[in-house]
């Protein structure tokens, strides 16, 4: 059906013209095989008696001279396809699994489809290799993000003078951290602590703490100002290694319990506390400090 191809269908348009002439106007651009002629009422041959290009039908032979002796009948329109209007398809008329990957929009290699806030299609970015696609929760689209390391390390510090080993910058949204005695030594027979703080300094008050020595006997003191990890004992040259713990155990109110397991190697008493301590604001340092003076062994912390 040759006709129809790159027309689009009218209602058949009739037009009469005058003869005497080979050349004739319809109103619309047309076909050879979607226009018929009538020449003094005898259908022409298309193609062979007469063709059409744009507008204008061309006869072989001129027609005779006549008034409206010529008739056209346009059943198509050239130029013009009759095609569905954009927008304009329902999801219904798509028949299921019709749409396959090639029909689809080409993207960015890596790439994720998935869905926004709106609830409209959004590809999600191409990640780095060894990252994970991470959900960000109600609301929001997932993003490729790094794998957690798991604890970071911060530097040791000797504790080989002065009575305070502070570590601050320990950034936000940290949970848990854990610090590492490594053969502490006193230059006398006081007690050791250890605070936590937010970007106003360490807080010296609010702390619920006790520790127990055990050993020689069982003692036990209480701490308000800092959470007390060893307390006086007699022989102050005595090394005292161990971990003190501590995790954020309520977001809201910025509180902190801890636990701590030091063994005094000297004299072999071993010193275990806990507590609990809410701040005024996120932590973001925390210290350990002597009554005195510190004199030997180091201090790390680790945290996530």
């Amino acid at each position: 059906m040759g006709y129809l191809i790159g027309a689009g269908p009218l209602d058949p348009a009739v037009k009469r013209y005058d003869g005497g002439t080979s050349s004739f106007t319809m109103d619309n651009s047309g076909t050879t095989n979607g226009t018929l002629l009538w020449v003094d009422g005898v259908a022409q041959v298309p193609g062979t008696d007469y063709n059409v290009s744009g507008t204008t039908i061309t006869t072989t032979t001129a027609a005779g001279a006549g008034t409206n002796n010529v008739t056209s009948l346009q059943l198509f329109q050239a130029g013009v396809i009759s095609t569905t209007a954009d927008n304009t398809v329902a999801t219904a008329k798509i028949q299921d699994d019709a749409v396959t990957l090639a029909k689809m929009a080409a993207g960015t290699d890596g790439n994720i489809i998935s869905y926004d806030a709106s609830g409209n299609p959004v590809a999600i970015a191409t990640g780095d290799d060894g990252e994970v696609l991470t959900s960000a929760g109600a609301g929001q689209p997932p993003a490729f993000e790094a794998v957690s390391s798991g604890l970071t390390l911060a530097t040791e510090q000797a504790t080989t003078s002065g009575d305070t080993i502070t570590f601050s910058s320990i950034p936000s949204g940290t949970t848990f951290i854990v610090m590492g005695l490594d053969e502490v030594s006193l230059a006398s027979a006081v007690d050791l602590h250890v605070q936590i703080g937010d970007s106003g300094g360490l807080e010296t008050s609010g702390y619920n703490s006790g520790t127990t020595q055990t050993g020689s006997g069982v003692q036990t003191v209480a701490s308000t100002s800092s959470f007390r990890i060893v307390y006086s004992f007699a022989s102050y040259s005595d090394l005292i290694s161990g971990a003190v713990i501590m995790v954020k155990q309520d977001a809201t109110n910025n509180t902190w319990v801890y636990n701590s397991n030091l063994v005094v190697d000297g004299t072999v008493y071993i010193q275990t506390g806990g507590g609990v301590k809410s701040l005024s604001a996120e932590l973001d340092r925390v210290a350990l400090f002597a009554g005195g003076t510190l004199d030997a062994g180091a201090v790390n912390i680790a945290y996530m």
